[in-house]
């Protein structure tokens, strides 16, 4: 055997240190792209390649002619992922036995494709792709705080489509049509995400042999999600708070609890009565994001809010608009507080034309009550125990040591908020109000 030359060395035969010194390529946008090392030089065997998906992974290909001539159409066909039982002598002996069945005619890439078409026809129950997520949900993401939100992406978007194939039937091609068509819709936070959920079910799948190769590892992800620095400045959190006047009520209460607190649109769309306290919510480590259970203080106004809302006497959620399950109709909600607000601007106007809100998230509201608190004074160390962060100025050596919870001063920054929404929502009480001190 030839010994191994310089990493990627044009002439030089494929070898161990080549596949694992292989990276993907980088365009001049800086973004990288998928590549190919081929087998080359003496012994080696024509087509045969490793291929590097923009994230990383290796899988060795081949590339043939179906057919005699230049005109005949080129194929790629996926011999392995790279590792046990792929090595580089096996994936080449199989390249040597796939290419001796197109001397004589064959087509093993259509092949494939045939096969694939006759699976997608006629599949076994337990092959499927739907018994596959079955499956993975129960054994991979009963532990994942967004096992809910897991399994509403599999049932919408999944299992429609690829229910009933085997997994043997799903490529790199039906991932595109999959993930593109929310990236066109401008939604690129969603098809990231959806990729995310597609490739670690997919990877699963293959770590248990269920499939050969993981079709997810070579997309590449194209979607990175923006970074979110909107704050909502006071006046639009007036604006929001107001146009929830006389929405369906979960949302509406929902969203302003989400404005006095601070808290995560899970933790509080998903309280369940039993965590209710009479001046908190006791989240338990099992919905909380780091798994350790807080409290989310409730000031006076809060604490009215939940006090009025529609209790289902045998439903265990506080916030639900069935009797069974939490609130899950956001995004209509949201459109409708939008053409609210809207119509509010256009009335103040006196009917001439507005502008809508700037585009937001209900995530957004968390980061505006923490910059909210910033600006009246508030420590970051209570921001923090308002937020329910471990991180931040409590991470590494400190958070060993320091062991505050700041659970008073979070429940006095809270109630100092409250008292400044209540300011911004009545800027002439008929009655005066003292306002508290700031906090140091």
């Amino acid at each position: 055997m030839a010994a191994d030359g310089p990493p990627g060395q044009p002439g030089q035969p494929l070898t161990k240190r080549r596949c694992d010194a292989a990276e993907p390529e980088r365009r001049p946008d800086g973004r990288l792209k998928e590549h190919t090392e081929f087998d080359r030089g003496r012994g080696s065997v024509k087509g045969f390649g490793l291929r590097v998906s923009p994230n990383g992974a290796r899988s060795f290909v081949l590339m043939y002619r179906a057919g005699r001539g230049r005109s005949a159409p080129l194929r790629k066909l996926t011999i392995g992922q790279y590792g046990s039982p792929w090595t580089v002598e096996t994936a080449r002996r199989e390249a040597q036995r796939l290419l001796g069945l197109v001397a004589v005619g064959g087509d093993p890439a259509g092949d494939r494709a045939k096969q694939r078409d006759a699976l997608r026809a006629g599949p076994g129950e337990r092959d499927t792709v739907r018994a596959a997520v079955q499956d993975w949900l129960k054994k991979d993401q009963a532990e994942n705080r967004t096992a809910a939100a897991v399994l509403r992406f599999m049932e919408r978007e999944v299992l429609p489509k690829w229910g009933d194939w085997p997994l043997a039937a799903v490529r790199k091609k039906d991932i595109l049509e999959l993930i593109d068509p929310l990236a066109e819709r401008g939604v690129g936070t969603a098809a990231t995400r959806a990729l995310a959920h597609v490739g670690r079910f997919l990877k699963w799948c293959a770590a248990r042999d269920l499939i050969e190769v993981n079709p997810a590892a070579s997309v590449e992800a194209r979607y990175a999600p923006a970074s979110r620095d909107r704050v909502l400045d006071d006046q639009e959190l007036v604006e929001v708070w107001r146009g929830l006047e006389g929405m369906v009520e979960p949302f509406a209460a929902g969203v302003r609890l989400l404005i006095l607190t601070g808290a995560r649109r899970s933790e509080l769309f998903e309280v369940q009565k039993g965590e209710l306290a009479p001046d908190a919510i006791r989240l338990p480590r099992d919905r909380a994001k780091n798994k350790v259970g807080r409290l989310i203080h409730l000031a006076p106004t809060a604490k009215t809010i939940i006090e009025k809302l529609t209790v289902w006497p045998d439903c265990a959620y506080l916030l639900t608009t069935d009797g069974e399950h939490p609130f899950s109709g956001f995004s209509k909600a949201k459109s409708e507080l939008g053409r609210r607000i809207l119509a509010a601007r256009q009335e103040a106007a006196g009917g001439d034309k507005a502008t809508p809100i700037a585009p937001w998230r209900i995530h957004d509201l968390r980061r505006s009550v923490a910059t909210g608190l910033q600006r009246l004074g508030v420590r970051l160390e209570t921001i923090e125990a308002v937020l329910g962060h471990v991180s931040g100025s409590r991470a590494g050596i400190v958070g060993v040591y320091q062991r505050h919870e700041f659970a008073e001063e979070a429940r006095s920054a809270l109630a100092l908020w409250g008292d400044h929404l209540e300011r911004l929502l009545d800027p002439n009480p008929a009655k005066m109000v003292p306002v508290r001190r700031r906090l140091g």
